[in-house]
């Protein structure tokens, strides 16, 4: 292959990425009921926010239910800016819009937002309620999933949500234990080396004109439960200070964890050089995230 050839194949790539705004805001534009569902489902979290909070702010405890209301509210916003400049990748894997901002999708979206709260009751003191919230965020992983696959509710934006919220959702838990002394920080950096090669090869792969397919792996499930469980372990330990590790048993628990991050890392490298190796233009990439 010539200069001429890799020019010729590089400059499509490049005429959709500049654009990317213009399509998306024609889709914007042309999707009013798509539109309105998801600004609806964002208008009914932030009312509940603001139940919650002030009732917290009333009752229990008035700092607290500022803080919820200050740092949930803008994420919120933000969250939905987002999704509305994409709204084009609410779609099928045919390429086909959906009307609706689905059952689905608004689980994923409830368990992105779910992380700013659940970090302020973190840096709170109030473990036992994020405990709570970070169960029920890894059970809306479960719920969500189930629900578009039974209903035809799979949209590349939601295979996209999916792995972030998971990303989010775990990589603040760990921060937070870090930041508490109770994770060491080459398991944090460990974690954070296997979320940032995920995005990296979504990129790569484009890079090398493979359209990825997001894909769960046995191995990603597997270290999935893991990291649930080491969180809650070392959280729990924080809560009850009757229920104290041993020595062995939180080393043999950060072995664990440790061996599970290396373990996806290695799923993802080998997925992504079989992916560049396929001479398809769709290809699996991700290891398990």
């Amino acid at each position: 292959m010539n200069k001429k050839e890799i020019f010729i194949k590089g400059k499509p790539r490049s005429e959709r990425f500049l654009k990317w705004p213009r399509k998306s805001w024609v889709v914007f534009k042309d999707s009013p009921i798509l539109r309105a569902s998801l600004i609806k489902t964002m208008f009914v979290c932030v009312v509940i926010l603001i139940i919650v909070s002030t009732s917290i702010l009333v009752w229990i405890d008035k700092g607290l239910g500022k803080s919820l209301l200050v740092w949930t509210a803008p994420s919120i916003f933000l969250y939905t800016l987002i999704v509305l400049s994409n709204l084009r990748f609410i779609c099928d894997n045919n390429g086909k819009r959906k009307k609706h901002f689905q059952a689905s999708n608004i689980l994923t979206s409830v368990r992105i937002i779910s992380v700013v709260p659940m970090l302020v009751l973190l840096f709170k003191g109030y473990l036992c309620a994020a405990l709570v919230v970070y169960f029920l965020a890894a059970l809306t992983d479960v719920i969500d999933g189930y629900v578009a696959r039974r209903y035809s509710q799979e949209t590349r934006m939601g295979l996209m949500l999916d792995p972030t919220g998971d990303i989010l959702s775990t990589e603040s838990v760990f921060f937070f234990l870090w930041m508490r002394a109770d994770f060491p920080l080459w398991l944090l950096i460990l974690l954070t080396v296997r979320y940032f090669q995920f995005f990296a090869g979504l990129a790569l792969l484009y890079l090398f004109n493979r359209r990825p397919i997001l894909q769960a792996t046995i191995t990603g499930k597997i270290v999935g439960i893991i990291q649930f469980l080491g969180a809650a372990i070392l959280v729990y330990q924080k809560i009850v200070p009757e229920f104290v590790l041993g020595e062995i048993a939180k080393d043999s628990l950060l072995l664990v964890l440790g061996l599970s991050f290396m373990a996806v890392i290695v799923s993802q490298t080998s997925i992504g050089i079989n992916a560049v190796r396929v001479k398809r233009e769709s290809s699996v990439i991700s290891g398990g995230y």
